[in-house]
């Protein structure tokens, strides 16, 4: 059976380099005015909202109204400096995060055109290995380490698979499947409800998140 390919991208080598470049020219100018926070800082330090932004503005302009309010202690001129680097930094970021989206999407596509690539050859080869072709046995072997735990005899036969996921009851799970692919899951747990056993049309990105929430 035919495979749907979702999408088709090519870059060209003169692409690779360039893009390459530009990034080891952004990261030349950024790295060392940047710091590391550990997650610890990060949870520590505030990040400025919408909202508190708003309120930043207001306080600098009533700094330049109202000079006499501010502290002796301050040093304004190094608050202008923080302003102008983080309005700076803001704007590279936002457009950093809309092409990071745009890579990400596309990624997503090509991974789940490849993985069907690579399951309708594994397919082959198991069925092949079912009929006994000489030399696919240990082809087969080979590549059905990728999913331990399944039963000779199970998996990916007929276009559909079978996939054993370990999780604890509560566990939220979210499948990222392409179109036209439907997923139809089987309510019992299995192994003492220690895993939930699935049966989707097609391979399926599973990401787990802890927590019992909706």
């Amino acid at each position: 059976m035919a495979l749907d390919n979702l999408i088709t991208v090519e870059f060209t080598q003169q692409e690779v380099n360039s893009v390459n470049n530009k990034l080891d020219g952004v990261e030349q100018v950024i790295a060392p005015k940047a710091v590391n926070l550990t997650p610890e800082q990060r949870q520590q330090y505030a990040k400025i909202s919408y909202e508190m932004n708003v309120f930043v503005d207001k306080v600098r302009a009533y700094m330049t109204t109202d000079p006499t309010l501010i502290p002796s202690w301050l040093d304004v001129a190094e608050m202008d400096k923080d302003i102008a680097a983080r309005t700076v930094l803001t704007a590279w970021h936002n457009k950093l995060t809309e092409l990071l989206e745009m890579v990400d999407d596309t990624n997503i596509l090509l991974s789940t055109d490849v993985y069907h690539s690579a399951l309708a050859y594994y397919n082959n080869v198991k069925q092949a290995s079912v009929n006994n072709v000489p030399g696919t046995t240990t082809i087969f072997q080979d590549l059905q380490q990728q999913f331990p735990g399944r039963p000779a005899g199970s998996g990916t036969s007929g276009g559909s698979t079978t996939t054993v996921i370990q999780a604890t009851p509560g566990t939220k799970i979210t499948f990222n499947l392409p179109p036209s692919h439907k997923l139809a899951i089987n309510k019992t747990w299995l192994n003492n409800a220690n895993g939930i056993h699935l049966l989707n049309q097609g391979p399926a990105t599973l990401k787990l998140f802890s927590g019992t929430s909706e």
